[in-house]
């Protein structure tokens, strides 16, 4: 009796936390403000197959008279699987909206929430939120004035009134999205392809470049961009005039309401975004900027592995990497094959796992990229690249940033600067001819370069590290041959003419003038003898450092300052990457070596790789017996 007696009291005292009648006020869509309510009959959403783990709970939430349907968003899903959150805990709902489902039925989807106790059992006898209502109406006693349409409650009736039908919608104007109180924008994780009545309220995060792309039906720009809010992430694409549009409204860190989009199942191919969905900008997309900004709206998601995991991902996998960056490379600028010149820079990142790997950064970001080595940096949306055996490549829904706020800073420079960084192996190696792998930290000299046994039409890659002695070097019976070569503006092949009338016999362009490209030889020196390298426009020109458009200005200026300048770019130190390629020239085999990347010596990252190959060999031990007496110096002062 006593027993039963204390848990009467227990229920009564938990039943006083319940905010009375927030369940029908939450569906009703009045927003009671962090209603206290208890949480019923949870049950976890499965995809197919035993042993799939739940992306989502289902659940009832009740205020002891009644109970509606919620969902959970991942991050709380997260509370539950952890025990945190357990069955008939009373919890504050600190954010949460309801959305209306087919057929006029309703959901409280929950984004946050705080546990206020833990009850043993359901309080009271709740029922359905609206089993009232509807016996009303059904047996007609609702009010004669302003009667609803059956199965409608006045909420819903509020929001069919606002809703244009479809014939007249391309007819009235644009307006804004409805949302007035906080927390009633859609959540981002409760979007689905069967419903495009929502507003979402989320931050942008990056921004891609607003570009042209081929397309069955012909180029059409395009631009996509990732959004965020506290529940999840997800991709949004825009096409045509809706994408010249939205691309000058947003910016990236700030927040928007978006209305109106479709979706659909997301290409993981082209994406990182940890989302089922993604979102298609139309026409009748709405996107207004949020007056005040909202702190608790994280500003970049990251989903991160480390640089050991990449080696088992395949081929065009999107991965999210943090690391030290370190052996940045200068910008270089490239020509593509559709004649648009953009930018290029490489770097390696590595990681406390004890490998690093190679990125591949191009557009504008490796313009922007900071050429300081050691920083922390974080990436997101790198695709995986067989290249080199494994790499990295930057794309357009790439995105970076340097010492983020996050607790892996700390923790990877302190990794770095206790002696990481001279004990990493690289995912990023070349294959050469024969299965023989090559480190891009091994150095060759010339004359085993020089004195490779490859077959006519083979090809291998090495590094070596040495001087440029001499720019342009005579061939010893006439004078130093031309250093640049005519080019059409398009598509950057041998253009043919004369001042005044240039032609491109492989793309028909023709006009009044013509871009001029290097074709430089220089002589290389190391310790083992001399060698002839062949570099072409991006690395001739980090070699002399003028473009070849300038170069020929200045020679045609000026014999002597184009002197000056090629004197300038000689004996300086570099380490290459050359490719050597056996060719037949009138008869014989002729091996032609050519520079396909280069970078002024760094005397730090040198003597951290003389030191890994010093750590290669065994250290001498001392001997027991034999003890080294001093030198006379050192007998004079002691005495």
């Amino acid at each position: 009796t006593n027993c039963k007696i204390n848990l009467c009291l227990l229920n009564c005292a938990a039943m006083e936390e319940l905010t009375s009648g927030c369940v029908t006020e939450i569906y009703n869509d009045n927003k009671p403000r962090a209603p206290v309510v208890q949480l019923i009959d949870v049950k976890h959403m499965v995809s197919n197959g035993s042993n799939a783990q739940a992306t989502k709970i289902k659940a009832s939430i009740s205020d002891g008279v009644h109970y509606g349907p919620a969902l959970l968003t991942s991050e709380m899903v997260k509370l539950v699987v952890s025990d945190a959150v357990q069955v008939n805990a009373l919890v504050k709902l600190t954010n949460f909206v309801v959305n209306k489902l087919n057929m006029g039925a309703k959901v409280c989807i929950i984004m946050g929430m705080q546990v206020i106790q833990q009850a043993d059992a359901a309080l009271g006898t709740p029922s359905l939120w609206n089993e009232v209502r509807e016996a009303e109406e059904s047996s007609g006693n609702t009010p004669a004035k302003s009667s609803p349409p059956p199965n409608t409650s006045p909420s819903t009736a509020t929001v069919a009134s606002r809703v244009a039908p479809s014939a007249f919608t391309k007819s009235t104007p644009r307006a804004s999205p409805s949302p007035a109180a906080p927390g009633r924008p859609t959540p981002i994780d409760a979007l689905n392809p069967y419903s495009n009545k929502w507003t979402i309220r989320a931050r942008v995060t990056q921004k891609g470049e607003l570009r042209t792309a081929s397309t069955r039906v012909g180029e059409l720009l395009v631009f996509s961009m990732d959004l965020c809010d506290e529940s999840s992430e997800i991709r949004a694409t825009a096409w045509r005039e809706t994408a010249e549009r939205i691309h000058k409204v947003v910016e990236v860190g700030k927040v928007y309401l978006i209305s109106r989009g479709l979706l659909k199942i997301a290409n993981k191919q082209y994406s990182a975004i940890s989302n089922q969905y993604e979102m298609t900008l139309t026409d009748d997309t709405s996107v207004h900027l949020c007056a005040d900004d909202v702190p608790s709206m994280p500003k970049i998601r990251y989903s991160f592995v480390t640089i050991s995991e990449i080696a088992s991902k395949p081929q065009s996998a999107m991965v999210d990497l943090i690391g030290i960056v370190h052996d940045t490379s200068p910008v270089s600028r490239l020509t593509t094959k559709a004649g648009r010149e953009t930018s290029k820079r490489t770097c390696k990142i590595a990681d406390d796992s004890g490998n690093d790997i190679e990125v591949t950064i191009w557009g504008s970001a490796a313009e922007s990229f900071p050429e300081e080595g050691n920083k922390c940096i974080a990436f997101k949306g790198l695709r995986v690249s067989d290249w080199n055996q494994k790499s990295l490549a930057y794309g357009n829904s790439s995105s970076f940033e340097v010492d983020p706020e996050l607790d892996a800073v700390s923790r990877l420079k302190t990794w770095w600067e206790g002696g990481g960084s001279s004990s990493t192996v690289s995912l990023s190696v070349n294959s050469g001819r024969g299965g023989v792998v090559i480190d891009h930290s091994e150095r060759s000299l010339i004359e085993d370069v020089k004195e490779l046994d490859i077959a006519v039409g083979e090809q291998e890659y090495t590094n070596i590290r040495g001087y440029i002695a001499r720019v342009n070097p005579t061939s010893g019976k006439s004078d130093a041959l031309p250093c640049w070569y005519p080019s059409c503006v398009k598509c950057s092949k041998k253009a043919l003419g004369d001042e005044g009338a240039w032609s491109c016999e492989s793309c028909g362009w023709s006009g009044d003038s013509c871009a001029f490209r290097y074709m430089l030889r220089v002589a290389f020196i190391d310790s083992s003898g001399t060698g002839y390298l062949t570099a072409f426009n991006d690395q001739a020109t980090s070699i002399v450092g003028q473009a070849a458009d300038e170069l020929k200005m200045v020679k045609d200026a000026s014999e002597s300052e184009f002197e000056a300048v090629m004197n300038t770019a000689q004996w300086k130190q570099y380490v290459m990457r050359v490719r050597a390629r056996m060719d037949t020239y009138q008869g014989s085999n002729r091996m032609k070596l050519q520079i396909f990347s280069l970078s002024p010596l760094n005397f730090v990252s040198e003597a951290r790789a003389l030191l890994k190959d010093i750590a290669k060999y065994p250290s001498p031990e001392p001997s027991e017996n034999v003890k080294p007496e001093p030198s006379e110096n050192v007998k004079m002062e002691v005495a």
